[in-house]
């Protein structure tokens, strides 16, 4: 065991280069958790230029009539920033969630956000699914000093899991019975927008999976909840001179006192957000990205080049369980591209060699033959593949024993073939969800 963990931690000589995550952070967080580190994790200020971020401050008003009237910040990510509002033309002035695109990304034909929204909003609301896959409210395009942005209304939703889990345990793992809970609502999600809807997510993980607590429409209506709780933090000056503050404001934390505890979890939902770069089903060929899903979280056709479709958002489903159990990533979240062969193998096993004849890029990893090239052969430990079972073990320090039921879940997510992949329905059937 010893040995085997040594070889694993050499790989990270290798594998590991942690980046400066890019993720939306908290939504209404206790300010005892907020990162002392928060300004680091802004969004770059150069990219306040012309067709780049909006420069937004609290109090702004968006829309026709000046409707939306923004609150506080929520985050950010490279396509936009994302701010707490109130629409004022309702009698109640419910919470919503403003989404600026980048001007450049706005009117950029490849992406089709709206449209996707609008389609998995309008197809079938009485599915099972329609309730699991973020509410789009409004769209409309906005005038300002870097450009015309494209600014989309959806509901207020609370935490993401990422941000869930760190608040939940210092080891950022989910009860699993919480942890299956969002297994299964992701997976209606997902049958709802393959199956109905014709769209791939391809982007599936930890932080686009948000929680809408209970009664979370009144929570957002009250004054407590609205109030300003935090401080402005860095300062940034848009391409017109004026000066304006860029906020992360604390927030009430929205969770069980006990997260153990699977009945307190029964009147909640989870949602998935973010479609910015999801994909028809029937256009994948057209996608303007070649390599979707971040590294870590990628499927090995992708990797390789060959054909893809509806199984990647279940492989990253797959990938994003096993860090709601284990509390660490099934790869470090900063591995580089050729990192990622590599670790599929050393975890789960050879690539497929039908699979590689498939693949555009297989060449630049493997041989003929199925076998690493070098400098990547030298990077895998003799002793391969650990499995998930063991890699879960190990990498909890022996505090995490996955059931049978959960390993042959896993196996079915993370299965190389696409086409072995089981699908939403199948894994909504599965002993681990249903047991």
């Amino acid at each position: 065991m010893q040995s085997l963990s040594r070889r694993a931690q050499s790989l990270s000589l290798f594998l590991a280069r942690p980046p400066l995550r890019v993720s939306r952070y908290a939504h209404f967080a206790n300010s005892d958790f907020l990162p002392p580190q928060w300004v680091t994790r802004q969004e770059p200020s150069g990219d306040y230029r012309p067709e780049g971020y909006h420069p937004t401050r609290v109090g702004d008003v968006f829309g026709e009539g000046g409707r939306y009237k923004v609150i506080s910040k929520l985050g950010w990510s490279p396509y936009a920033t994302f701010w707490l509002s109130r629409d004022t033309f309702s009698s109640n002035g419910p919470a919503v969630a403003l989404k600026i695109m980048k001007a450049d990304g706005s009117y950029d034909p490849r992406l089709h956000e709206v449209e996707d929204l609008q389609l998995l909003r309008d197809k079938d609301p009485k599915n099972r699914g329609h309730a699991h896959v973020v509410q789009l409210l409004d769209a409309f395009p906005h005038d300002g000093p870097n450009g015309k942005h494209k600014c989309i209304i959806t509901e207020a939703l609370c935490w993401d899991v990422d941000t869930m889990a760190g608040h939940i345990s210092p080891s950022r793992r989910v009860p699993l019975g919480l942890a299956k809970k969002i297994t299964r609502d992701v997976l209606h999600a997902l049958d709802y927008a393959h199956n109905t809807c014709g769209i791939i997510h391809t982007d599936v993980k930890p932080s686009n999976i948000m929680l809408r607590p209970p009664k979370l429409e009144l929570a957002l209506t009250s004054d407590d909840i609205l109030a300003p709780k935090g401080a402005e933090y860095i300062a940034i000056r848009p391409t017109d001179g004026s000066a304006t503050h860029v906020t992360m404001d604390a927030r009430i934390a929205y969770l069980p006192s006990d997260p153990e505890d699977t009945d307190a979890w029964d009147t909640s939902c989870f949602k998935l957000t973010e479609f910015t770069v999801a994909c028809r089903a029937d256009k994948t060929a057209e996608h303007w990205a070649q390599f979707i899903c971040s590294p870590a979280l990628r499927p090995p056709e992708v990797v390789v080049g060959a054909s893809w479709g509806k199984p990647v958002d279940i492989w990253s489903l797959g990938c994003s369980l096993y860090e709601m159990l284990v509390g660490k990533a099934m790869l470090e979240p900063g591995i580089p591209d050729g990192g990622v062969p590599v670790m599929h193998t050393f975890l789960l096993g050879d690539y497929p060699l039908r699979l590689l004849e498939r693949g555009q890029h297989s060449s630049i990893f493997f041989n003929a033959d199925g076998s690493f090239r070098e400098p990547f052969a030298a990077k895998l430990p003799r002793q391969y593949p650990v499995g998930i079972e063991r890699w879960a073990d190990l990498e909890s320090g022996g505090a995490v024993k996955l059931a049978p039921d959960c390993v042959h879940f896993l196996e079915r997510m993370l299965a190389f073939e696409p086409e072995e992949r089981a699908t939403a329905q199948e894994l909504l059937k599965h002993p681990f969800l249903t047991g």
